[in-house]
């Protein structure tokens, strides 16, 4: 059977500088902290070899791209630096290019369209426009949270900007402020890098994704449900998985995957 793939089209977004980035999404302590790590992830990513496709840019393969959102929030500003390296050095944006915006995306979990728009020509190199979309987000979203409307439809606005956001609803201490604790919606479990709570996240676009209550401090992103039990084989955590013989804990360590029956309470959850 041939393996899922993720299909991409040729994205008309754009890379901000590596630079500016990093200041303003990863602490300086959390980065140094995280840097060999992030840095072996990245020396992953880019040993990848992507094939074209006849429908599409590029197609991704599902393992390609676990590999690609393993990299972490604190990877951005690696990803962003390439891409800006290959545009200068080539002149072009490839399909690599796409991919890494990809990963730049979806991992500050920023709506394409607010990216792919903020420029006054979408067909701008990726680039200028993702520079056009963080210059524009450090004016849009203090002046949507200071403004007249519900907390939903702030919610609804702020949600286009991703992590972003976040760093303008939180204190110095990295709380949430209390109007909009409702809508980070905590599921009970530690958060396996911080301890702290990890909460139930959506995109724009209505996709749910677990992440830590005190991003971006912390970088803990997970697509699937993440569970307090522990893996019994490599003590790495677990997530949930649903599937037609019944649910199951696998293992979120892609060395070991070890899978245990959930108990049955999960299934009313």
């Amino acid at each position: 059977m041939p393996r899922k793939k993720f299909k991409i089209c040729v994205p008309l977004l754009a890379v901000f500088m590596a630079i500016l980035l990093a200041g303003l999404l990863v602490p300086h302590n959390s980065f140094h902290a995280r840097a060999q790590e992030v840095e072996k992830a990245f020396d992953e990513v880019k040993a990848i070899k992507l094939k074209p496709s006849l429908l599409s840019y590029i197609s991704v393969h599902e393992d390609d791209a676990k590999e690609l959102f393993k990299i972490g929030i604190g990877g951005v500003p690696l990803l962003l630096e390439e891409i800006d390296k290959i545009v200068t050095d080539t002149g072009s944006y490839d399909m690599y290019c796409a991919f890494y915006m990809l990963g730049v995306e979806t991992l500050l979990c920023v709506d394409d369209e607010n990216v792919r728009y903020a420029g006054e020509d979408i067909f701008d190199f990726p680039n200028v426009n993702f520079k056009i979309f963080v210059r524009q987000a450090k004016v849009k979203i203090p002046q949507i949270i200071q403004s007249n409307q519900s907390v939903e439809k702030k919610m609804e606005e702020l949600s286009g900007y991703g992590v972003l956001s976040l760093l303008y609803l939180t204190d110095e201490k990295g709380r949430i402020a209390k109007e909009y604790e409702p809508y980070l919606e905590k599921i009970g479990v530690p958060c396996p890098k911080c301890g702290k709570d990890v909460v139930l996240r959506k995109t724009k676009k209505g996709r749910k994704y677990f992440g830590c209550e005190n991003n971006p401090e912390c970088d803990f992103m997970s697509w699937s449900r993440p569970v307090a039990e522990k893996c019994p084989k490599c003590g790495s955590y677990m997530t949930l998985s649903r599937t037609k013989k019944g649910d199951f804990y696998v293992c979120a360590n892609e060395t070991c995957r070890e899978r245990i029956p959930a108990p049955q309470s999960e299934e009313n959850e």
